[in-house]
């Protein structure tokens, strides 16, 4: 079997999984939901709610991004080269 065979066949199997888990993870909840609640159901038919979802989620990843990128600040580790040496004790009393 040829490398590109190769890669072919693990880029499928992985896609593969992909989509199996996708199924679980995703689809069986959302078809659950909308046969059991009408409201679900009804919101995901109506033509505009993609819209909204992405309206709601382009902010919120905005938010996210900027609150990592300018609110958490990194901790600096401290200066090793100036360690503290117990050996002569003239130095700390």
């Amino acid at each position: 079997m040829s490398v590109k065979g190769s890669l072919a066949s693990v880029v499928g199997k992985i896609k593969e999984g992909a989509h199996l888990v996708h199924f679980h993870v995703a689809h069986r909840p959302h078809a659950h939901l909308k046969n059991k609640f009408e409201w679900y159901r009804r919101w995901h038919e109506w033509q505009h709610h993609s819209k909204v979802h992405v309206s709601i989620l382009v902010p919120y990843v905005f938010i996210v991004f900027a609150s990592v990128l300018f609110v958490m600040r990194p901790a600096f580790a401290a200066d090793i080269t100036n360690a503290w040496s117990f050996s002569n004790d003239a130095d700390y009393s």
